[in-house]
């Protein structure tokens, strides 16, 4: 069937509409109200803090046990307990007092100190890893490269520092084959994970031996293990699991490729993925791992679901109206 639009400059209205509120959407932000600076400096922490007007004065500092931090012209000055917001404030007060010009700077976290996991064992990238918030037993191995294809999953140990030095052993293929990290034992500042290998004549095995199967977690509607089907891809897999919830983050999906007897870590921006005129499809491979994670700010995600869906509706109808009226 052939259809001709008689209006032309109509039909060049109703697309300059359509992509005008594409271009909303694409620019909303994915954590709306996540950008207040909530987390608190603490002791060890290593600091950037940079002046836009003078450079010169720009400092890497790390918090000493006392929770101070020293800067140039000003001295000492106390960083532990306090936001990156209020902590940036004080150093402008300060600073404002021996030159007026400085009137901006920033603050970058290079290092959680006080938030430190070691991670030893059958990972790609054993060592020290330091985090913002300590996440989950699972998303930490990951931070680490992933465990190794002889990792044997099935006694990961926790050496638990706060509780000098007892140990904890962890099934991690189990909480993965019944889809729920939240089984998953808390890991707290200055523990030891140590992932064990797999011996010859054992029956434990890692989840990271090929296998036809791929894992599925977090807002997704049916976490689990899916059954691989041929040439399947990243969004099929979603779909196959029921597709993401209301608060998933597509901007942060993290794909877990297993090849050569390592895991690869790719973070995947769907939102991003989903305005390509052409997508190239995101192939999945037996025994990869895909994680949605949620939104952080649950302001920012009503903001976004909101906006979002607001917007789709006035575009849905604007465009018919256009549309009739060629």
């Amino acid at each position: 069937m052939e259809v001709r639009f008689k209006n032309l400059a109509g039909m060049k209205w109703v697309i300059s509409l359509f992509c005008l509120f594409t271009l909303v959407l694409i620019l909303l932000p994915g954590d709306g109200l996540s950008q207040g600076g909530t987390y608190e400096i603490q002791v060890k922490d290593l600091l950037k803090v940079s002046f836009w007007e003078y450079p010169e004065l720009n400092s890497q500092v790390r918090v000493d046990k006392d929770g101070k931090i020293d800067l140039p012209i000003i001295g000492r000055v106390t960083a532990a307990g306090l936001t990156i917001n209020v902590l940036r404030e004080k150093i402008i007060s300060q600073m404002s007092q021996y030159n007026k010009v400085i009137t901006q700077l920033s603050i970058d976290v290079l290092e959680y100190g006080g938030n430190v996991v070691h991670i030893t064992g059958q990972v790609a990238k054993p060592g020290k890893y330091s985090f913002e918030e300590i996440s989950n037993l699972w998303e930490i191995l990951l931070e680490a490269g992933g465990p190794l294809e002889t990792a044997n999953l099935d006694q990961v140990v926790i050496v638990r520092k706060k509780e000098d030095g007892k140990l904890y052993t962890v099934d991690v293929t189990e909480s993965l084959r019944n889809a729920n990290l939240s089984d998953l034992p808390e890991v707290y500042p200055g523990d030891t994970i140590q992932v064990p290998g797999t011996t010859a004549t054992g029956t434990a095995t890692s989840p990271l031996v090929k296998q036809d199967v791929v894992y599925i977690f977090g807002a997704i509607a049916r976490p689990g293990p899916l059954r691989l089907q041929a040439d399947s891809n990243l969004l099929d897999v979603i779909g196959r699991a029921g597709g993401p919830r209301s608060n998933a983050n597509l901007n942060k999906v993290k794909h877990i490729s297993v090849s050569h007897g390592t895991a690869s870590v790719v973070e995947v921006n769907l939102n991003d993925y989903f305005e390509k005129s052409f997508p190239v499809p995101m192939p999945v491979g037996p025994g990869d791992t895909i994680i949605v994670p949620q939104e952080s700010s649950l302001g920012g995600r009503l903001v976004t679901t909101v906006l979002t869906t607001t917007l789709t509706a006035i575009a849905t109808s604007a465009i018919f109206i256009g549309i009739r009226s060629l």
